[in-house]
């Protein structure tokens, strides 16, 4: 299946938000499907859209060249069940719908590895408990490789009412995969969640022994980044990221995770923050081991924030 070249800019619907309904591309048990030179524009802020494009069950899965805008009650691109990925040149983005400044979005990239037998109630094994293995459908592949390279996600910023659970980007139970050379600016919680969240969640045979890169990515002014697991047969490896005003995050305690860390580079720089994260107190999902300078800052008699020096030995 081949969509190439269009651009689409949704109106809306009179109804609730969906999955099945309010999708406005659904993909079931395909060989091959290739999305390029795409621009979908959600044409009002009210996330009725469920997800703007859902692939369940395919073999491979290319995506390049594609802009998805504004807001969506779940994820622009939602892949369950694909064996073999690749994203290239992906952009999402908020939509000032209001003209007050602020941005609405939906989910960026979310991607569910694995196979059941497409009833709600399969499990697996999480951290010692028995948990949903959130993939529904029937057509599900087991995992293969997965590449997001060269792709910008950005503004996710207006406040609302209810908090929406969006990640940028959202991989669980990948293989093997590589994210490289991604930007990801102004991704806050709330409204939103992690500019990235990346897992390895399941312990069947066909999860184990597989190795995520996550290297050469700039996040910029970001509430967090995550990368919770329950395996140590698998590795993540986060190499030669730029961090700015971004904290790390591990909301599974950390103690089951394998990740490395080598050559990244955090930047807190008080003067440049967005007030959205000066104080992460709001945020609307606890985490553990949050891993950022925040606690440090003091605010001096001029009420302009800055970090408490460190003393000398």
């Amino acid at each position: 299946m081949v969509i190439p070249t269009c651009s689409f800019m949704s109106t809306g619907t009179h109804q609730e938000a969906k999955k099945i309904e309010t999708t406005m591309f659904r993909v079931e048990n395909a060989k091959e499907v290739v999305l390029e030179n795409l621009v979908i524009i959600q044409g009002d802020g009210d996330f009725r859209s469920w997800d703007t494009i859902r692939i369940e069950g395919a073999d491979r899965v290319t995506v390049r060249n594609v802009y998805l805008a504004g807001s969506t009650q779940s994820y622009h691109l939602r892949l369950e069940g694909v064996k073999d990925i690749f994203i290239d040149n992906v952009e999402v983005a908020g939509v000032d719908y209001s003209k007050d400044g602020q941005y609405t979005c939906g989910g960026g990239i979310w991607i569910n590895h694995g196979t059941n037998s497409g009833t709600a109630g399969i499990q697996h094994e999480f951290e010692g408990k028995m948990v949903g293995t959130g993939i529904f459908t029937p057509y599900a592949r087991h995992p293969g490789w997965m590449v997001i390279q060269n792709s910008y996600f950005h503004d996710h910023s207006k406040e609302m009412p209810k908090y929406k659970n969006h990640d940028a980007i959202l991989i669980m139970s990948h293989g093997d995969m590589a994210v490289f050379n991604n930007v990801f600016e102004r991704w806050y919680q709330p409204p939103g969640d992690s500019a990235i969240d990346i897992s390895y969640r399941r312990k069947e045979p066909e999860h184990q022994n597989k190795f995520a890169r996550v290297e050469r990515n700039i996040i910029r002014n970001a509430t967090f980044y995550k990368h919770p697991g329950s395996s140590r047969v698998n590795g993540i490896m986060f190499a030669n990221n730029l961090f700015i005003n971004t904290a790390m995050a591990d909301y599974h305690g950390g103690e089951n995770n394998d990740v490395t860390y080598l050559h990244n580079t955090h930047i807190f720089d008080m003067t440049l923050v967005p007030p959205q994260l000066r104080d992460h107190s709001g945020a609307a999902r606890s985490v553990t081991t949050m891993a950022n300078l925040w606690a440090f800052q003091v605010k001096p008699i001029s009420g302009t924030p800055c970090f408490m020096p460190l003393k000398r030995r």
